[in-house]
């Protein structure tokens, strides 16, 4: 499916808790087709850390490094259609969209947020930019947990795959093991080629999902287009920011104006400074 020469990179993750306490005693080292997508990076960790995943459990990126100011509240992550159809998600450049769902009932500025849907973004339209990443998941019955993703080479190989490979790793984030911070990268790498094969046209996305026909929301058949370069982005969200607020529910309290915005645009705590 895909040519030979493509890019690789080698991502070295580290799993921390919050307060940004890493735990340097619980990292895995994979290489990564650069062309995969942050939703499947998604899955990378999931398979990696060997992390259970739920109906109930959400995910997310976001930049560790902000490069721009708005980059301090964007996140990476699936785009619900409800969302967008009920009018709390606009699209301002492609795959991305000014988030105000959590302003419901509130004027709190700091709920705005601006969200890239993971499965536009792909892996070198991000660290292309910027080394470092924070991935983060959570459920109703799952503390939020992160893990810092940090692309450490990018190279080209003629053994490059689709399938992502496992370097090294150490340290357990359950407690199952038995066998202290040994890591069974032989293990894992079985799991990964198995994950990552695609059943006759059913996806592995789709497959992971139990669809038997390729019809998941983050089907990898699906032409979801290329992201824009942070420049265009950022452009986007200078000139959208005015009126970023103008079509808000009425949910929110109106005596302050939406989300705590000034009649010219600006945040009343959180002032855009470009």
């Amino acid at each position: 499916m895909y040519s030979q020469d493509q890019p690789l990179m080698l991502l070295h993750a580290k799993y921390q808790l919050d307060d940004d306490v890493t735990h340097s005693d619980i990292w895995r080292s994979v290489i990564v087709p650069a062309h995969f997508t942050l939703f499947q990076l998604h899955i990378v960790l999931h398979e990696v850390f060997q992390l259970i995943e739920s109906e109930d459990t959400v995910h997310s990126f976001r930049p560790a490094k902000p490069i721009y100011p708005e980059h301090n509240f964007t996140y990476f992550q699936p785009v619900s259609p409800e969302k967008v159809t009920q009018g709390w998600m606009k699209e301002i450049a492609h795959g991305v969209y000014i988030d105000r769902s959590l302003c419901s009932g509130s004027s709190d500025a700091s709920l705005v947020r601006i969200v890239r849907d993971d499965r536009v973004y792909r892996l070198d339209d991000h660290f292309f930019v910027s080394p470092l990443l924070v991935y983060g998941f959570e459920g109703a019955h799952t503390p939020r947990q992160e893990i810092l993703v940090e692309c450490k080479h990018i190279f080209t190989s003629a053994r490059s795959t689709s399938t992502p490979r496992v370097v090294a790793g150490a340290g357990h984030i359950t407690k199952q093991s038995t066998e202290g911070n040994q890591v069974d990268i032989e293990m894992l790498q079985v799991a990964f080629k198995k994950s990552h094969q695609w059943h006759g046209d059913v996806c592995s996305v789709c497959t992971r999902y139990h669809h038997r026909t390729c019809q998941s929301q983050h089907c990898l058949k699906m032409d979801r287009g290329r992201a824009q370069s942070e420049e265009d982005v950022h452009e986007a969200w200078w000139f959208n920011r005015h009126t970023s607020t103008d079509d808000l529910p009425s949910l929110l309290i109106p005596s302050r104006g939406p989300c705590n915005f000034t009649a010219h645009g600006e945040r009343l705590r959180h002032a855009f400074i470009a």
